[in-house]
């Protein structure tokens, strides 16, 4: 199995997993497998398949490796030796053939079929709907439109086109170091892909990022930062991670946990669900001349930002710490507590029945569907120290930080979104930031509603 290949399993994963319906689905076909007579024998399998399905919805790739399964799903040490201790391959060559046992037995009676391809933990998701008669009602009603205000309900992710899988799949190879299969998959992308319709792009933040001179560097978040501090310890500052001191003394850590550490933690990663955020935010600039790139967040040192270029910066400062430059500048900041385990948004400058503090509802653990309530922010302003403008899209779970993504890049409906930053003054709206709601249901993000919008002070 080529790397290509499991990066484009990813993204059709990914895009499923955005889909409420389509995981509940999965997951009750899941549990018919699980239970069925090729499987029922097999405790392990079951367990198994279970946990790559969880972690494959729920976005955590970097989960689905042989030495993290073993420490995870069979509790084996960091350091196990894998090549004398093969639970992992074994149970999911087991898991195989049982799962080809059970789709010859069952063939065409679900729309969907799992499967675990060899030399990968990732699986497999094939879907073929079903074909349904589709009855004539005539054209949608027009949504109505929200007051200035209140709290505005966004459509949910089914109601929006998604970038192209072509799109998706280019952003892969440029995240991913290859360079010449981006450039031709671009150049074919191009030649034969009729341009999509021009969006209403006149309209902050891309107003202002997409008609200037600089490139646009689009920042990914850092999947192992948070990692590092969990299992050390230790909450590394900015300054250190500036100076690449992700954890300032390894001889405090155990063998076993600094073995860990070296072999599969610190390298220059883009976590997964940041992948069809940048599609996304590639497709609108795909339809100006406008230049960019694609970073991973260790990949960054300070001195870029000393430059007139334009940021996004995807996620919270627990995954990507170079939103800490920008904190100051904000309203809604992030805090965190070991106590709760869990990220919350600070609001310093509460308005009329606004909170002080917005603290998330985390999910479950387990086998059961991940439910709760996930806070994300949209901050835009200019860089306080350079002529370029900075975007930040992060939340207190992965599903607020993707939530936020698909505000901001939803040009047709970010305008009623922005609608609470009115005032009575009527000036131009220049600095802005948005504190969004989201409902998770299943591990993905359902419905997302603004709560606040403040204007910030302008350079």
């Amino acid at each position: 199995m080529s790397a290509f290949e499991t990066e484009a399993r990813v993204i059709e994963i990914t895009k499923l997993a955005r889909n409420a319906a389509q995981v509940a689905s999965l997951r009750a076909h899941l549990e018919e497998v699980t239970h069925g007579e090729d499987l029922f024998g097999s405790p392990r399998g079951q367990q198994f398949l279970r946990h790559v399905i969880e972690k494959a919805i729920q976005g955590d790739f970097d989960s689905l490796k042989e030495r993290v399964i073993g420490i995870e799903l069979f509790h084996r040490s960091p350091a196990y030796d894998k090549a004398e201790d093969a639970i992992v391959r074994v149970t999911a060559s087991d898991v195989r053939k049982r799962l080809t046992k059970h789709y010859a037995r069952h063939r065409g009676e679900s729309e969907f079929r799992i499967d675990i391809p060899p030399g990968s933990y990732i699986p497999e998701i094939t879907w073929t709907p079903q074909a349904v008669p589709v009855p004539d009602t005539g054209p949608p009603a027009p949504p109505k439109s929200s007051s200035a205000g209140s709290p505005v309900s966004l459509p949910s992710p089914e109601a929006r086109g998604q970038a192209p899988t072509t799109t998706k799949l280019i952003v892969l190879t440029i995240l991913f170091g290859l360079p010449l299969l981006a450039l031709s998959f671009w150049a074919g992308y191009g030649a034969h892909k009729s341009q999509p319709s021009q969006p209403n792009l006149g309209m902050l933040p891309w107003s202002a990022i997409l008609n200037t001179g600089h490139t646009l560097q689009i920042v990914a978040s850092d999947p192992d930062f948070a990692t590092e501090q969990d299992i050390t310890g230790h909450a590394t500052s900015l300054a250190d991670y500036a100076n690449e001191k992700y954890i300032p003394d390894q001889s405090t850590l155990s063998p076993e946990i600094r073995s860990f550490y070296l072999k599969y933690l610190g390298g220059l990663k883009a976590a997964y669900v940041d992948l069809p955020i940048t599609a996304d935010i590639v497709s609108i600039t795909r339809l100006t001349a406008k230049k960019f790139r694609i970073r991973t967040t260790r990949s960054m040192r300070l001195r870029d930002f000393q430059t007139d270029d334009d940021f996004i910066l995807l996620g919270s400062p627990l995954s990507n710490p170079w939103v800490q430059m920008f904190s100051n500048e904000l309203d809604f900041r992030f805090i965190f507590t070991n106590e709760s385990s869990l990220q919350s948004i600070e609001n310093v400058h509460p308005r009329t029945n606004e909170l002080k503090v917005y603290n998330p509802q985390g999910p479950g653990f387990g086998p059961n569907p991940a439910t709760g309530i996930a806070y994300g922010v949209v901050a835009f302003l200019q860089n306080p120290r350079q002529s370029g403008n900075v975007l930040i899209l992060a939340g207190t779970g992965a599903e607020a930080t993707e939530a936020a993504a698909r505000l901001v890049t939803d040009v047709s409906n970010l305008p009623i979104a922005l609608k609470n930053c009115d005032d009575a003054s009527n000036r131009p709206l220049m600095n802005f930031e948005l504190l969004i709601k989201v409902d998770i249901m299943a591990g993905s993000p359902t419905n997302t509603n603004v709560v606040a919008c403040h204007r910030l002070p302008s350079q």
